[in-house]
């Protein structure tokens, strides 16, 4: 089955469950989240052993303690399995609904290989608008992860292939102004910590000045205490 969804992308179903695959890319194959591949877990096992800059912006000096985590832009979750292979209670939230379709039947089909079933992982996810879910929740976290999608500047090389999806979905969805002070200042409310995953380069997202950050070469986390 093969249903369009805009004039670039459409929802394919395939044998190891739906996915996305784009038009306008002639070799591109069916995107389908990666939860379970060998690769996956090498990504897993080497990020616990250098301790990556995602790790070090949510753990700060925590290193080794279980937090529970909130992440308001869950996309394809892959953020979310990460931080919860490496230990971490994590509810991934997305509002576009064939995103959380695609990505919960992904996890669905592939949480009982081996070596995932093995971690023995707390990971929900779930179809709502983040805003409204935070403030409905009764519970606390300890951090909330925040990385927002933007359109690709049209002189950068292009990014792989989840991020096109995402953009393209980005680009055929209303426009909306985010309230990005008013969701930092919920946040606080709500958790410990917040973590922004921020280009490199490129101006803040609130008038908040963050309480330090960790730069890498084409990203910066900037947490907010």
């Amino acid at each position: 089955m093969v249903d369009s969804i805009t004039e670039n992308l459409q929802l394919v179903s395939t044998d190891e469950g739906k996915g996305f695959k784009l038009l306008n890319e002639p070799n591109s194959h069916v995107y389908i989240p990666d939860f379970s591949s060998s690769a996956m877990e090498f990504k897993i096992n080497d990020e616990r052993r250098r301790r990556g800059k995602l790790l070090k912006a949510i753990e700060g000096k925590a290193s080794g303690e279980p937090l529970k985590v909130f992440d308001f832009f869950g996309g394809f979750a892959q953020d979310a399995f990460l931080m919860a292979c490496l230990g971490h209670e994590v509810l991934s939230v997305e509002r576009n609904p064939l995103v959380y379709e695609v990505t919960s039947q992904a996890w669905e089909n592939q949480k009982e290989v081996e070596w995932v079933k093995d971690l023995n992982l707390s990971l929900r996810l779930k179809n709502a608008e983040s805003f409204h879910e935070l403030q409905n929740q009764m519970e606390s976290f300890d951090v909330i992860y925040m990385d927002p999608m933007f359109e690709k500047s049209k002189n950068k090389s292009k990014s792989v292939l989840s991020m096109q999806i995402l953009q393209e979905l980005l680009s055929h969805s209303e426009e909306e102004q985010i309230p990005w002070d008013e969701i930092l200042e919920l946040g606080l409310q709500k958790a410990s910590k917040i973590v922004m995953k921020l280009p490199i380069k490129g101006p803040s997202l609130v008038q908040r000045k963050f309480s330090h950050q960790i730069l890498g070469k084409t990203i910066r986390f900037e947490v907010f205490i």
